[in-house]
């Protein structure tokens, strides 16, 4: 034998020629270029080491898993000269199969043809046709267990006859009892949570997945390892907050043997539950209860019910003070007695005093600018949030500290590339730090009846307002959402599916979150459903539902007066807007000519315009705001995420023409000046000029 060696540019082949007749050349190396010719593959021929399983039904359908070598790129998988039913390359060693028909008794080798040929056949390949049918599992009960197993499962289905094996997913139990052709029992092995299929194994083949029948769902075992308050009033009622592990899929919260009046998964480390009414001093265990199991108790849970009344806080006074702190806030409400600590936003307060058990006086601490809740921790447990309680910190001018400056910065304008840009940036200041929003309010983008009402709704779920693009969200706004809301956040949807179609909560879910829809047969029943969600306030801003401004100007005035807007169908109330009324008798305020005329017995707050409209709600319901929004008034998005941001820092929304700012609008900017710090202005210089934004300042005095 002589080696002939050829080189071109940096690849050798190694060519062997036998010299005697019929002369053959072997290939040493895999791939070559050859004296300028294109590169060319040589295929290694496949081979069959396995199967599983080695044999299944006459009548086909069995799946089939075939180990070996070199079957990347298969054209063909046969059951002795019978083509597959189909197969799957699911990489160079491994090829599911799913057998054709064959003759009950007959053993077959199971061959793989790729472009380097056909697989050899021997033992392993070898594949055993029986009478009995392919099984199939269509049940299970119970259809979940814990992951540590031991779960008894009765599985229901056709041909397990001559049962071999019963597996969970991958892993196949120790323990199974053939009960009869159509049922067996199993009891099933520990496994990582979550759905997995099961499997009964027979000489007919290995049953094929049949979700949902065949999933079984395994869960963890819920764990609390602390809670918060560790006590509360023996009439029940205070909010607990209980953290561990496993808590997805709650299905009871107990204190001690009662179950909680209610509770909230919040995510998988945390639920909220009201407490009970209990002995006074005694002390209970609090357990979580999931599908499978309950926490077990420690020291961690015990939860102690005291004599003294659950504090409530039903209002504030002053509701707005400088973000340097050091204003004296006097705190209205039940059960303030004892030696109460008083928080904001989580932050100790000083200079407590108590009143005559319905009153606390208490020095701000310094915080951030923002809305915060005040509550009050007694014996009797912490208060319960309410929109009573928001107290709104106001950023200091240059940074300093001291009492709240009276002279107006410089307007600030906040401002995107669209209205989806312009949302997003006010979410931005309103929440600086990642994952401190309380929830995520979405509105429809193009159309304004059911956006209208989710002022209110931002406010009191401590949310931005952003917008959705038809059937998905942009980019921009998804990175938003996730930014600003923890995992496991709720996402509300304001309107039906004609609004804001389904494929945007399935993507919302998909993100972990959860989406909840407030909507009603029309734009009028939808706000009637954010009532709902608010507890269905008695203080109503009515304004029409058949143009925008009026209610833009309403939104950051509702949430204020912890109240809810709610449509008229122009100058006509509807018969279930009518209902609501009756029902929550209250104050109401007619917001514009046409809700005016709609309800005459109604507080008239109403101007010759759309921007005078909005200067009275602002003057009316505003006492000394420290900030003020100004968005356009012919176009909706701007004022709408806009009024959410001023409802979140407690400041009302006036309205501009885009290119000359009127003078009701001038003229209520003069007059607050005094107090107003700082301005905000929503949307580009398309949407509000920058002669505009010069004015605004003129009107301040800068």
């Amino acid at each position: 034998m002589r080696s002939i060696g050829t080189r071109h540019g940096s690849t050798r082949v190694a060519l062997h020629k036998r010299l005697a007749a019929g002369a053959s050349i072997a290939v040493v190396a895999a791939t070559a270029t050859v004296l300028g010719t294109s590169t060319a593959a040589f295929a290694v021929a496949p081979a069959v080491t396995s199967i599983s399983p080695t044999g299944g039904s006459a009548a086909g359908g069995p799946i089939v898993t075939i180990t070996g070598t070199g079957l990347t790129g298969a054209t063909a998988v046969t059951f002795g000269t019978t083509a597959a039913t189909g197969f799957t390359v699911v990489n160079d060693t491994t090829v599911t199969a799913t057998s054709p028909a064959g003759t009950a008794g007959a053993v077959v080798d199971i061959t793989v043809t790729t472009p380097g040929g056909t697989s050899a056949t021997g033992a392993g390949d070898q594949y055993t046709y029986v009478s009995t049918a392919q099984p199939t599992v269509t049940g299970l009960s119970p259809t979940h267990g814990n992951i540590a197993g031991g779960t008894v499962v009765t599985i229901t289905g056709t041909g397990f006859t001559g049962a071999t094996a019963v597996r969970f997913g991958g892993t196949t139990t120790t323990v199974f009892t053939f009960v009869s052709d159509t049922t067996i029992t199993a009891t099933s092995p520990a496994h990582i949570a979550g759905a997995h299929n099961v499997f009964v194994v027979t000489p007919g083949g290995i049953s094929a997945t049949n979700s949902p029948g065949d999933l079984f769902t395994y869960t963890a075992t819920p764990i609390v390892t602390s809670i918060s308050p560790t006590s509360g009033s023996a009439a029940g009622g205070p909010i607990v907050t209980i953290t561990g592990t496993g808590l997805t899929g709650a299905t009871a919260v107990s204190f001690g043997t009662t179950a909680a009046a209610g509770f909230t998964v919040v995510n998988d480390t945390t639920v909220t539950a009201t407490s009970p009414a209990g002995t006074i001093g005694s002390a209970v265990d609090i357990t979580v209860t999931t599908l499978d199991s309950t926490s077990a108790t420690g020291a961690g849970d015990l939860y102690n019910y005291v004599s003294t009344a659950q504090p409530t806080v039903t209002s504030i006074s002053p509701t707005t003070g400088s973000a340097a702190g050091g204003t004296t806030v006097t705190i209205t409400g039940t059960g303030l007695t004892g030696t109460p600590v008083v928080s904001f936003g989580g932050t100790a307060a000083t200079g407590v005093t108590v009143g005559s058990g319905t009153s606390v006086t208490a020095v701000s601490p310094s915080h951030a600018a923002g809305v915060v809740d005040v509550t009050v921790t007694t014996s009797g447990g912490m208060s319960a949030t309410v929109a009573g309680d928001h107290y709104t910190y106001v950023a200091v001018a240059g940074g300093g500290g001291g009492p709240t400056p009276t002279v107006p910065a410089t307007p600030v304008r906040l401002s995107g590339s669209d209205r989806f840009g312009t949302a997003i940036a006010a979410s931005a200041v309103e929440f600086p730090s990642a994952g401190t929003a309380g929830a995520v309010v979405l509105a429809r983008a193009d159309d304004y009846p059911d956006a209208l009402v989710g002022t209110a709704l931002a406010s009191a779920k401590n949310a931005p307002l952003l917008f959705a693009n038809g059937g998905v969200l942009t980019p921009a706004t998804q990175a938003e959402i996730q930014r600003v809301l923890p995992a496991g956040g709720t996402v509300y949807l304001l309107g039906g599916t004609a609004a804001i179609p389904t494929s945007v909560a399935t993507s919302l879910t998909s993100l972990g979150f959860v989406p909840v829809r407030y909507s009603g047969s029309d734009r009028f029943g939808t706000a009637l459903a954010v009532a709902g969600a608010l507890n269905n306030p008695s203080t109503v801003l009515l304004a029409t539902g058949v143009n925008f401004p009026d209610a833009l100007a309403a939104g950051p005035a509702a949430a204020h007066v912890h109240g809810v807007v709610l449509l008229t169908n122009g100058s006509s109330l509807t018969p279930a807007v009518t209902a609501y009324l009756a029902a929550h008798p209250g104050t109401v305020y007619a917001i514009g000519g046409p809700a005016v005329a709609a309800d005459p017995s109604a507080t008239r707050l109403s101007g010759a315009d759309r921007y005078a409209t909005a200067a009275a709600v602002a003057s009316t319901l505003f006492t000394a705001p420290a900030n003020v929004g100004v968005a356009s008034g012919t176009a909706f998005p701007d004022a709408l995420s806009g009024g959410a941001f001023q409802a979140h820092f407690g400041g009302p929304i006036v309205l501009t023409d885009p290119g000359v700012l009127p003078t009701s609008t001038s003229t209520y900017l003069t007059a607050a000046k005094t107090t107003v710090v700082t301005t905000n202005i929503f949307g580009g210089t398309t949407a509000l000029s920058v002669t505009v934004q010069t004015a605004i300042g003129t009107a301040l005095g800068l």
